[in-house]
């Protein structure tokens, strides 16, 4: 079984590759998201996993295609926090860019 590391902007191509999954840091945020790109390879539907790709491009380049890069952590972590039901996130506070 193959298994890929955390690459929020390569998961489509790792699953079409047949990865079966993936350490990806996205999930924390959008968890159905990515449950629904995963449902779509699985079906064998191309054109599905890549309209799902197209919601988790956004998210994706936001976290990991903005320098600096070292920063890339802690804009997961804000994402997640921001996303997190069960608490109240001043994005002022979090955003780190």
């Amino acid at each position: 079984m193959l298994v890929m590391p955390s690459g929020d902007e390569y998961l489509l191509a790792c699953f079409v590759l047949g990865a079966r999954g993936s350490q990806v840091s996205i999930a924390g945020t959008i968890p159905e998201t990515v449950v629904a790109l995963d449902r779509g390879i699985s079906a064998g539907d191309l054109a599905a996993a890549r309209a799902v790709r197209e919601m988790i491009w956004p998210l994706a380049k936001a976290i990991n295609g903005v320098p600096p890069a070292n920063r890339a952590m802690a804009r997961v972590k804000t994402s997640h926090a921001m996303s997190s039901p069960f608490a109240a996130v001043d994005a002022d506070e979090l955003l780190c860019s």
